[in-house]
């Protein structure tokens, strides 16, 4: 029968040992040298194991030590010889100082050992004997309650029986009797036949300082079957139901959710004339549309409120009915293309068995690893994109955004897929400082200074009440230009002023804005009488806002209009805000 591999092996390494015996051991020291883990690092059983070990080797060690001291021949001399006298002597010390103070330390660490054992012997031993005292109640509670009941008057004349009273002393105590055990009977029942919270106010009813005082908490909890821990606890005389607590605290919170909801990093208002909900009073409000789901947008704002107390059931039921909750794949309209690309790549991956959420920004968080991918994906990844393609219409050609389905290699669209999601990271920063930025300049502004922020609307059709058929089809447009001014008031409050300007100049480019903050300049200064700077916020198209132009207006901005200025861009496909809304409305 041939060797095994582990006895090759030990061959091969006892070979090696007897042709260089002090080459193999020097790289055995460097090998275990490489592979050694530090103590702190190891669990407690591995750590146990490596004592054990090294104790065993130290005993191992002394025990040759002392073999060898023992073997040893005595010398032939002392080496005080002298010339004259050939006496010889010899002296041997016996004492080991250092095997001495490893004796000692060997047991303290024995004794160190005993007393942990000793230690967790006792924590084990509590434990028992909690776990026996609670069986235990258990037990004499199952055989109190496989006892045939009782009625109330069989316990009253029971009592009275077992304390051998008189008849006069019977008619006396008997209604009073009878009376506490029909009232322990009643909350019985009603214990066993409410539900949790109804539970609770049984206990709050009749649980208080008075019993406590008498300490009849116990005999209570044993006459009535209710919790005598929830007994205890019961110090205030509080009936209010867990309903009218949990209206009070969506009443008390309304206003700061809703406002937490409405910022343009948690949704989007949308641009419609249409797109607006009436409330009972008859007012239309604008429909926001939420940017996340409301589990996220709950941590978060506990998260900026850690002092405010509010479940998640309560923080839905403090969004209004104007605020929408949605999905990734549900929003419909102006959406961000690096989002719904990084969705539809998402989506690709779930289609192929990865587990991953399907909401991006939450996806770069924890993405799988290549290793993964490789395994998981097939050799041809069918995968889909929003992609700008040249379309032919009518004999001419124009370019047009459409999804763009493709079958790529496995490795291919690995690669895409780092990239993108490199490309997507920064994006989402990006996002995520910009909404920063923009809550906290309104929150820090000087009361000479103004936060601007403007944005292009829908063109508006105009139409005569009265009309024929060819204006009907020939209608003519105007341009809406809509602008948000923030500013704080006398008492240092945040106010904000809406302002459109109509125009009928269709051309959405940066000579028309120039045009436009030069007809609102006046009204600005109106506004905030000792204004000395204005803060633009605006999107980022280049034909629009974003280009040589408009830089030189802001280069030049004090000696035009005489107050400073600066101007802050969104992100490519995040511009969204109340601009929108004000031209839907």
């Amino acid at each position: 029968m041939g060797k095994s591999r582990a006895e090759i092996q030990r061959a091969y390494r006892q070979r090696l040992k007897e042709k260089n015996n002090e080459e193999y051991l020097r790289k055995e020291r460097q090998r275990m040298k490489r592979a050694y883990v530090p103590s702190n690092e190891l669990n407690e059983k591995d750590k146990a194991k490596r004592n054990k070990k090294n104790r065993k080797n130290l005993r191992a060690y002394y025990e040759r030590k002392k073999e060898s001291i023992q073997n040893a021949a005595p010398p032939d001399t002392s080496g005080y010889e002298s010339a004259e006298d050939d006496c010889r002597f010899t002296v041997r010390m016996d004492f080991n100082r250092n095997k001495a103070k490893g004796a000692i330390g060997r047991w303290k660490r024995e004794l160190a050992e005993a007393r942990g054992r000793i230690r967790v012997l006792e924590e084990e031993k509590t434990n028992l004997t909690r776990k026996v005292r609670s069986a235990q109640r258990k037990l004499q509670r199952k055989n109190i309650s496989s006892k045939e009941p009782m009625t109330p008057r069989k316990e009253t004349e029971l009592a009275m029986k077992k304390a051998n009273l008189s008849s006069s002393q019977k008619h006396a105590i008997r209604k009073s009797l009878l009376l506490s055990n029909v009232l322990c009977k009643e909350i019985r029942s009603a214990k066993e036949k409410s539900n949790l919270t109804d539970r609770k106010l049984v206990h709050q009813i009749v649980a208080g300082q008075v019993l406590r005082k008498y300490k009849c908490m116990n005999m209570l909890s044993l006459k009535t079957g209710l919790c005598r821990h929830r007994i205890a606890q019961t110090k205030i005389k509080s009936l209010q139901r867990e309903g009218l607590k949990r209206r009070r605290t969506i009443r008390n919170n309304k206003d700061k959710v809703e406002a937490f909801l409405k910022r343009e990093d948690n949704s989007k208002m949308q641009p419609g004339k249409a797109d607006c909900k009436k409330s009972q009073t008859g007012e239309k409000t604008q429909i926001h549309v939420l940017t996340d789901y409301l589990p996220n947008l709950y941590e978060k704002f506990k998260a900026e409120n850690p002092d405010t107390k509010i479940s998640l059931t309560s923080f839905k039921r403090c969004r209004p009915k104007y605020i929408l909750t949605t999905s990734f794949s549900s929003r419909h309209s102006c959406l961000c293309t690096k989002h719904q690309n990084v969705a539809l790549t998402l989506k690709t991956l779930r289609k192929n068995g990865i587990q991953i959420t399907a909401q991006p920004d939450k996806a770069v968080e924890n993405l799988p690893s290549i290793e993964t991918l490789k395994e998981s994906l097939e050799e041809t990844v069918s995968t889909s994109q929003w992609t700008r393609v040249e379309v032919e219409e009518k004999g001419k050609k124009k370019s047009t955004t459409r999804i763009v389905e493709s079958k790529v290699p496995k490795e291919k669209f690995i690669e895409d897929f780092e990239k993108q999601m490199e490309d997507f990271k920064g994006h989402r920063s990006r996002v995520q400082t910009q909404y920063q930025q923009i809550r906290e300049l309104k929150d820090k502004i000087a009361r000479n200074e103004i936060i601007v922020q403007l944005d292009f609307a829908e063109n508006y059709s105009c139409r005569s009440v009265e009309e024929v058929q060819s204006a009907y089809f020939n209608q003519t447009s105007v341009t809406l230009h809509p602008m948000v001014a923030y500013f704080k008031d006398e008492n240092n409050t945040l106010q904000h002023q809406s302002y459109i300007v109509v125009s009928d100049e269709l051309a959405h480019k940066s000579s028309t804005v120039i045009a436009f903050i030069d007809e609102m300049m006046p009204t600005l200064k109106s506004t905030v009488q000792t204004l000395e700077r204005i803060h633009y916020w605006s999107d980022s198209p280049t034909s629009q806002y974003r280009n040589k132009q408009i830089f030189d207006l802001i280069g030049n901005h004090f000696e035009k209009y005489g107050i400073m200025a600066q101007w802050n861009y969104f992100e490519a496909g995040h511009g969204k805000g109340p601009c929108d809304g004000l031209g839907g409305a």
